[in-house]
């Protein structure tokens, strides 16, 4: 993510909307496609399995902001 971010903010400052355009593109794709459902996932496994409130809490949290 970092490295889109980076490409999105050099295309930009070149003026290359097209590939400023691709690496916010991709950004949300991974976002949406990868890191979400694997945040959800930990969420799911914290919440379950945490034997402290606090811990049962973040999980929670987790599912929560990653959440559909």
């Amino acid at each position: 993510m970092a490295y889109l971010a980076f490409n999105e903010q050099e295309a930009v400052k070149e003026g290359n909307k097209e590939n400023a355009g691709y690496a916010a593109e991709m950004q949300t794709r991974i976002l949406n496609d990868y890191l979400s459902p694997l945040a959800l996932n930990v969420g799911h496994r914290i919440a379950d399995q945490a034997k402290t409130a606090f811990y049962q809490t973040m999980g929670c949290l987790l599912k929560a902001i990653f959440g559909r």
